[in-house]
């Protein structure tokens, strides 16, 4: 079979509807298909921390200022 860049984006369709072990699930069960590379597969899970690392700044930023509005 060949491997393609395609199958990072069907991994990653479960991050996006918000299911996090759904999402490790799909990139690893890829991999064991042989129809994901580990090197795109990388890519795919820095998409997901990176992303996992803007929501929680964006989401402690937007505590500390609610913090902020109650003192």
């Amino acid at each position: 079979m060949k491997k393609n860049k395609g199958a990072a984006s069907v991994a990653l369709v479960p991050f996006f509807i918000g299911s996090w072990g759904m999402t490790w699930f799909c990139i690893f069960w890829l991999i064991n298909r042989g129809l994901l590379e580990e090197t795109v597969a990388m890519e795919a899970v820095g998409v997901v921390l990176d992303s996992s690392i803007i929501f929680i700044i964006s989401n402690d930023r937007l505590e500390s200022v609610e913090r902020k509005e109650f003192i």
